[in-house]
């Protein structure tokens, strides 16, 4: 994550010099602190990129960052040239080439230049907060760590409850707070407002406060029993106190360890009157983890040839070229249904801002001229773009919520054909099996969302500009075999 941030932003100091004592670079940190004086207000980067030229800096790690800081002088060059994702396993692979990228990270920096957000380092870490490693399945599974929710319903030989002396947040002063109570047959509502700025205090507020700390006690002393009755041979319980004069303080109000204050104190004072000696710990120093000087080979005499810098990436293009063919086709596309043209004469321009290599824009350019002659020359096609239909849309952009989330959504083509409302997709390619059971989920998440803006009966379908093919389902159908 230290590399992803880098080269992100290069006034990321911490991520710089995180990168440098990773395994993959290995320097000391007398050799980084040399680097950071050397920068004296400047990025790490800059420091890097002429680091041959600072006097201090150790033998040894001029040995390996002549290993590394081409690499990492390549790979910031062409960002905005090629994919973020590319251009990041690339570097991977020439700093730590005995181990492979992680998959799961790769895909989740893929999935976020596929919506085309901006990335961040910000961004990523939000998204990381959902990615988890995948389970080994040869690992030893008689420890197994969960929050006390996921434990309800189970039971473990031994059970360990850490930090029992920490509570939970306050609760946030909120604008309104109210109250629903069941009288007699019939419920009734009491609301408050905060008070005001120039008031003491609002007796109802006040009132509603008590009573969701009331809830709030309730709740945790619940949620203390499930985790307490899962054992079923031993329960150990850790917890820190603070202490006053040699004398032991009061845990925190709302922590688990206030429940049971009344009989772990008198552990607590025991352990306290056991431990009045004074010991001396060892403390170990962190051993640094580094290549073998070995990887590296032998540093120049004086500074890094200057060929070392022309030497081009090499960059997997394929997808990211069929991406932009794909992008460009849905545009021409678009213009086609709105205008009744195809804007052709922009054609090269949007190739050449895509960065697509020279050689490949006289094909691109014709597979573009294809999809559209064989879209106005397809029925299929004819009736897709056509502006008779009821409420045509094209692009058309639609927020959903899905788990609690917004989810930005993108319809190529969308209209209403004898009270039928149509969503299609353009694809340039026939997909394999698996590809097409993503595509069809898509577009289901599309008609899920279309299905709460109006009533009528809606199919998916998926057109291929090329080769004029056409796959439609009914959207209705799929939902009913689902709940079937």
């Amino acid at each position: 994550h230290a590399l992803t941030r880098a080269l992100l932003h290069r006034g990321d100091r911490i991520a710089w010099l995180s990168l440098l004592r990773a395994p993959y670079t290995g320097l000391t940190l007398t050799d980084l602190y040399q680097i950071a004086e050397a920068a004296n207000g400047k990025s790490i980067y800059s420091a890097l990129k002429t680091y041959h030229d600072i006097p201090t800096l150790s033998e040894e790690a001029k040995a390996r960052l002549n290993h590394t800081v081409p690499a990492i002088c390549h790979t910031v060059e062409n960002l905005g040239r090629y994919p973020f994702s590319k251009l990041l396993k690339n570097l991977w692979s020439k700093l730590n080439p005995s181990q492979a990228f992680p998959k799961p990270y790769l895909k989740l920096i893929e999935k976020l230049e596929m919506q085309n957000v901006p990335l961040s380092a910000e961004l990523i870490n939000e998204r990381l907060v959902d990615l988890y490693a995948e389970p080994n399945p040869n690992s030893n599974a008689n420890l197994q760590i969960m929050t006390i929710h996921k434990a309800k319903g189970l039971e473990f030989d031994h059970v360990f409850l850490p930090g029992l002396h920490r509570k939970s947040p306050p609760d946030q002063h909120q604008i309104l707070k109210w109250l629903e109570r069941q009288r007699f047959n019939t419920s009734d509502l009491i609301l408050a407002p905060i008070k005001a700025t120039d008031q003491q205090s609002d007796p109802t507020y006040a009132y509603l406060k008590r009573i969701e700390k009331l809830k709030s006690d309730f709740e945790q002393a619940r949620l203390f029993y499930v985790a307490t009755t899962r054992a079923k041979k031993s329960l150990h319980f850790f917890a820190n106190v603070d202490t006053e004069d040699d004398t032991i303080k009061n845990p925190n109000k709302g922590s688990f360890l206030d429940l049971v204050w009344h009989e772990a104190q008198t552990h607590f004072t025991t352990s306290a009157e056991n431990t009045n000696e004074t010991h001396t710990i060892a403390i170990e120093k962190p051993q640094l983890i580094r290549f073998a000087r070995s990887f590296y080979g032998a540093i120049p005499p004086q500074s890094l040839d200057a060929a070392a810098y022309s030497q081009p990436i090499n960059i997997e293009l394929e997808d990211t070229t069929a991406r932009h063919i794909g992008t460009l086709i849905h545009e021409a596309l678009e213009h086609l249904a709105k205008h009744g043209n195809t804007n052709s004469s922009q054609w090269p321009l949007r190739i050449k801002q895509y960065g697509m290599p020279t050689s490949q824009h006289d094909n691109v350019l014709k597979l573009i001229q294809s999809a559209i002659e064989k879209t106005q020359n397809d029925p299929r096609g004819q009736w897709i773009i056509s502006t008779k239909h009821q409420d045509t849309k094209t692009e058309l952009p639609l927020t959903m919520m899905e788990d609690g989330k917004p989810k930005h959504l993108i319809l190529d083509r969308t209209f209403i054909d004898n009270g039928v409302r149509w969503i299609i997709d353009y694809k340039t390619a026939k997909p394999d099996t698996e590809a097409l059971a993503t595509y069809q989920n898509q577009l289901n998440t599309y008609a899920k969302a279309y299905s709460a803006l109006e009533p009528h009966p809606i199919k998916c379908a998926l057109y291929f500009p090329l080769s004029s093919e056409w796959i439609e389902w009914d959207y209705k159908t799929i939902k009913e075999n689902a709940h079937a």
